[in-house]
């Protein structure tokens, strides 16, 4: 399914149901359909908590997913289930299965529309051409929406229309440098946009140039979790800490973010216990059905840590999860901050 044709399915009188599973890297998007699902399905908030049901976790509750679909909307025609952050690369066959039941099951029951939400590091897709094995399995179960990277070309023609809403004349050349100078990331963009329109409307000025974009717009570096995960694993603070700023200016999900992070930690954790036993990386590899080649990065991070380093790494992520989503009213900001710092201590 492409991005277009669930913009033409949340548009239809009829309440969308069935099993989707939205991938890629473009979260803004990602973030705006979801909205847009969640308005169609769960139209009366007042039963939200009921007909609106949020699992979180690598791997997948069938059980627990069985047991939602199965229990009727309470005094509304639909629900809606989420699962967010699962670990599609590594489903096992008896896994692989019993998804597969559950999505037939799921998309025979028109009161229910079910989404999963990976991280990019938790379902590789491939490319349109080329598509991943677990893209093809898992595209005879569900509807995949891929939200890959929009084309330069794309996003101009998108700030084009953001200018157009509020009212403001744009040159084309001004479109190109807010690429140049805000990156390619939409929040980023969309937020940049707002704040040069003001300007621009505040000042009378006829058209924003290249030369307002660079007097208002601020300069960023484009990051991500990714860029995160590898600064903590060459312990290099200056590029994990760059990587922490720059997505939390995009306000990136933290929780998310965590989840990354603790998943990193857990797996080096097990690849070095494995090693210790003496297991080659290539068998390391089979026994944890993790990348071969990934499993030989891991193999020479754990070469510089103690495995004691790397149980406190797994503690710590343990108790900064806990604290993200527990304590009323902490920034989630400042729970992964803290927990990167303590990451990179010489300890």
């Amino acid at each position: 399914m492409t991005v277009q044709e669930l913009a033409a399915l949340l548009k239809k009188e009829e309440i969308p149901h069935g099993v989707f599973l939205f991938c890629g890297e473009e979260d803004y998007l990602i973030r705006r359909y979801l909205a847009d699902l969640r308005a169609r399905v769960v139209t009366d908030p007042s039963f939200a908590s009921f007909n609106h049901l949020i699992f979180e976790g690598t791997e997948i509750d069938v059980g627990a997913l069985t047991d939602a679909l199965r229990t009727p909307p309470m005094f509304a025609p639909a629900k809606l289930i989420e699962w967010h952050l699962p670990d599609l690369n590594s489903l096992r066959e008896k896994q692989m299965a019993d998804l597969a039941l559950f999505c037939e099951e799921a998309n025979d029951e028109p009161s229910t529309a079910v989404v999963f939400l990976p991280q990019p590091e938790g379902f590789d897709p491939g490319t349109v051409k080329r598509p991943s094995a677990a893209f093809r399995k898992l595209g005879e179960m569900m509807q995949i929406v891929r939200f890959d990277k929009s084309t330069d070309s794309a996003l101009m023609n998108w700030l084009k229309r953001h200018y157009d809403h509020e009212g403001v004349a744009v040159t084309p050349d001004a479109l190109r440098a807010m690429l140049d100078r805000c990156g390619h990331g939409m929040d980023v963009l969309a937020s940049e946009t707002e704040k040069i329109a003001a300007y621009a409307k505040a000042n009378g000025i006829a058209a924003v140039t290249p030369d307002v974009v660079r007097l208002v717009a601020c300069s960023t570096t484009e990051s991500d979790a990714f860029a995160l995960t590898n600064a903590l694993s060459n312990d290099d603070p200056r590029g994990a800490f760059n990587a922490l700023s720059d997505m939390k200016a995009r306000r990136v999900d933290p929780t998310a973010v965590l989840g990354q992070i603790s998943r990193q930690c857990g797996d080096l954790l097990a690849v070095a216990l494995l090693m210790e036993r003496g297991l080659p990386p290539e068998q390391v590899a089979s026994e944890l059905g993790m990348n071969e080649y990934k499993t030989k990065l891991y193999a020479k991070t754990v070469a510089r840590q103690s495995i004691a380093r790397l149980r406190r790494a797994v503690t710590l992520c343990a108790e900064a999860d806990l604290r993200a989503k527990t304590t009323y009213g902490m920034d989630a900001y400042v729970t992964l901050e803290s927990l990167v710092a303590t990451l990179l201590a010489k300890k």
